[in-house]
Order: structure tokens, then sequence, then C-alpha cells
């Protein structure tokens, strides 16, 4: 750990520790919307989450998605503290470990989810070639950068490249990485993280404490697609959630929190509001398609300084997007 991090790690500490992180989080009125994604096992244990639900709820006002989205719209609303609560990818812990804590502390949530995916059973592509690549010897990978032209040889630098590729190639990188770790098979730890819900557990959420919002068909980054396949994605992942859920579905979340004008326009003709990933807080007035978050982490007093901080101090935010 370098030592400005360690600095900034117990300047965190003890603004959380003093209170201070709770008093200046209440008298920032603004709105704020949390980004969760996996849950549960040692990045993640649910025991950590369940006491940030409870110093969350302690210290502001947690409220549905759809009730900001009213004070957003509404240019008279008065200032507040509310924030909410959004869980992207509908991974399988987000019924397993999530949903039961969400019920326990009577916790309103929005989890955003790519029909597509729980049709097919299959993980998110790049939680897949992530796993697959790490499997790698350093020689192979790099064998593998030369054959498909990417430019470094990490892992994760491999993942970023793959982000900028218009589906078909993105697709055939996701082959070669397959046709090199043909032994591949995912552990019942990496199942559990990576895995998505069932149809029968997405029914099985009660709707009156979680909303379902759709994150696309199958997760792609919306500003590498062709038109046609923007509209698919964007308008079939409705369509399949609204027929299997037998719910609304007004809520959205750009995979990769990637988006642009073209992107923007055709989620404003489906959805009533749209997330993403930019880091800040929420005002009265914002626009209701590009709304941002405040990224989570799994320590509490990290987690804490973010709630009076949401753009964050250069450096403070640490790397979390799916």
């Amino acid at each position: 750990m370098s030592l400005s991090t360690s600095i900034k790690k117990s300047i965190q500490w003890l603004s959380y520790s003093s209170g201070a992180s709770a008093f200046w989080a209440k008298r920032h009125t603004r709105m704020r919307i949390i980004q969760f994604h996996g849950v549960g096992g040692d990045d993640y244990p649910a025991a950590i989450f369940q006491a940030q639900l409870k110093y969350l709820r302690k210290h502001l006002s947690i409220i549905p998605l759809e009730s900001m989205v009213e004070k957003v719209a509404h240019e008279n609303s008065p200032a507040c503290n509310d924030i909410a609560l959004t869980f992207d990818d509908g991974l399988r812990n987000h019924y397993t470990i999530v949903y039961p804590i969400l019920k326990r502390l009577d916790v309103p949530a929005t989890f955003f989810v790519c029909p597509g995916l729980v049709e097919s059973r299959q993980w998110l592509w790049n939680h897949e070639a992530r796993e697959r690549l790490r499997l790698l010897a350093c020689d192979q990978r790099a064998a593998l950068c030369r054959e498909l032209g990417a430019p470094g040889s990490d892992v994760e630098e491999i993942i970023a490249w793959m982000k900028t590729l218009a589906s078909s190639p993105r697709r055939c990188a996701e082959e070669a990485i397959r046709g090199m770790t043909p032994d591949f098979k995912p552990t019942a730890e990496e199942q559990e993280q990576y895995g998505m819900m069932t149809w029968e557990e997405l029914s099985a959420i009660d709707p009156a404490l979680v909303s379902i919002g759709s994150h696309t068909v199958t997760h792609p980054i919306l500003t590498t697609l062709s038109p046609a396949d923007l509209s698919y994605e964007v308008r079939e992942s409705q369509r399949l959630l609204q027929e299997r859920l037998q719910r609304p579905i007004k809520q959205f979340c750009y995979p990769n929190g990637a988006y642009n004008g073209a992107v923007l326009r055709c989620v404003s003709q489906y959805y009533a509001v749209a997330v993403t990933s930019q880091k800040g807080d929420i005002r009265v007035a914002d626009d209701l398609h590009s709304l941002r978050r405040v990224p989570t982490t799994r320590q509490l007093p990290s987690l804490a300084w973010r709630l009076h901080q949401p753009a964050g101090i250069k450096g403070m935010y640490a790397r979390n997007s799916a």
C-alpha cells in the first residue's frame, strides 16, 4: 500500500469513527444513488454488506429509485438526503444474499437484469473472459494477444480492449479465449459470484420492495453497436422482462456506464429513467436518463466518506465497473 493510499484510508477511518462522515453527509443535502455489483464471498462478505445497509438506514433515508425520480422531476422538491440502492447485472447472489438482507431490514432497491443471460444461463461475457484469461500463462496470453491484435497481455488490459470492440469482433475474441481454455470449469464459488438469477427467482422477488430494471439483453457496450443492434438490446430487454415477470419495466442501466447521444435517445424512447456509472450525486431537475451514482466499496469508512464526497478526490475511488 502506498503512503498516499494509507493516508487516505486513515482520513476516511477517522472521519467515520468520529461521526464526521455522517455529519457531513447529512449536511450535504443532495440525493444519491448507490451502485452495487456482486455481494458475497471474500471480496464482499454478506456481513459487511449488511453493516453498510444498517449504517445507511441509520443516517440517511433509503427510498425506492422511482420515488427519487419523482423528486428529481419536480423543480419544487425540497432539498433532502435520500438515497436509492441499485444492483447491476442480475447476479444470483442478489437473490441468495442481497434480497434476504433487504427483506430483513425492510430496505427498497432496484435490480438491473439482462434477460438474455437469464434465459441462456450464461455469465456476463467479461466475467467469463476474465476468469478464463487468468488460467493462461503469461506467454499464452501474449500469443493470444498477437493473434487478436490486442495492445497488451495483462488480463485487465485485454478486457478493457475487448470493451472497445464491436459485437462481432468481440465475440470472435471470446471464442479465441474459449479455444485456449477448453478445460475451464467454474468452481462453486465462481458460480455463486458470477451466475445469473433464474426466472423463478426473479418472479419470487416482492415488487413492493425491489423493482426490476433493464440492463440490456446481453450486456454489450452500447456505444460499440450498430443502430439496429442498439435498438434490439434496449427494446427487447424491456419486452422480455415485462413478458416474463408481468410487471412494468421503466428503469434502465447502461452496461459499463457507456452511452452517447444516440444511446441516450434510444433509451429515452422506452424508459422513464436511466442510471450511469458517472460518479456524483443527484439534484432536482437533473436529466432523468443520465443519473449519476456513488460506487460502493467493501470498506464502510470509505463508503461513508463517499456519501459526502460523491464525485471523489482524484484517486479516491477504486475501479468498480462490470
